[in-house]
């Protein structure tokens, strides 16, 4: 008999998920209207490799098919950065069913995307039915460049653009995300008290160490 254990946080590679803002951007696929991108930039230091084994997002569907819609397939795709806006796609997956974590949705990749030194541009979208679009929330401070958007066409920086403003009245520019080497979610044996005790407190400690160290590493200003 297994259980299911929740480890991507301890794993953080990256993260801007801990002061939302008010304001969202749009990133969905819909057979009936336009389909539309977002896409935020982070940087992986140098002399630094990153493998990326799943990625948290904070967002949701609009308010009137939140019920018809609550959870769809994801895409993600990772792009390669070009002054300042997504460039070429190094990496893609679709078809990934998000797993909720309190206010979070958490996706898994089917394979770890390997990166070297460098900014990326990390591109969420979640497929969406009739009217509906998708929602991702944005951060109350800016990391790098703002978010940028596309509906198939050349991306578009959205920092003070009066067509990223609609859903975003505080004119917040960066994205919610993090971005783990650590699987969403885990199966672990069912173990005895004792046993399992002793797995919880080194689980809490292996986290401890890691959060004390995540913050100099996972929030690069490449202004």
């Amino acid at each position: 008999m297994v259980i299911m254990c929740c480890l991507w946080s301890f794993g953080v590679l990256y993260e801007q998920l801990d002061q939302p803002g008010t304001g969202f951007g749009l990133s969905s696929t819909n057979p009936v209207f336009s389909d539309v991108y977002s896409a935020d930039d982070f940087t992986v230091p140098i002399g630094s490799t990153w493998t990326i084994r799943s990625i948290v997002v904070r967002g949701r569907h609009a308010s009137d098919c939140r019920t018809k819609a609550a959870l769809t397939p994801a895409r993600v795709c990772l792009f390669t950065d070009i002054a300042g806006l997504p460039d070429v796609v190094v990496f893609e997956a679709e078809n990934i069913m998000p797993v909720q974590l309190g206010t979070e949705l958490g996706l898994s990749l089917p394979q770890p995307w390997s990166l070297n030194a460098g900014t990326y541009w990390l591109e969420v979208s979640f497929e969406t039915l009739g009217n509906c679009v998708w929602l991702w929330r944005t951060q109350a401070t800016q990391n790098g460049a703002a978010y940028a958007t596309t509906t198939m066409g050349p991306w578009t920086p959205c920092g003070g653009q009066p067509s990223c403003s609609s859903f975003n009245p505080d004119l917040d520019w960066d994205l919610s995300f993090a971005l783990s080497d650590a699987p969403i979610l885990a199966t672990v044996p069912t173990l005895t008290t004792t046993p399992l005790l002793f797995l919880i407190v080194g689980l809490v400690a292996t986290a401890v160490t890691i959060k004390r160290d995540r913050r100099p590493k996972s929030a690069p200003d490449i202004k």
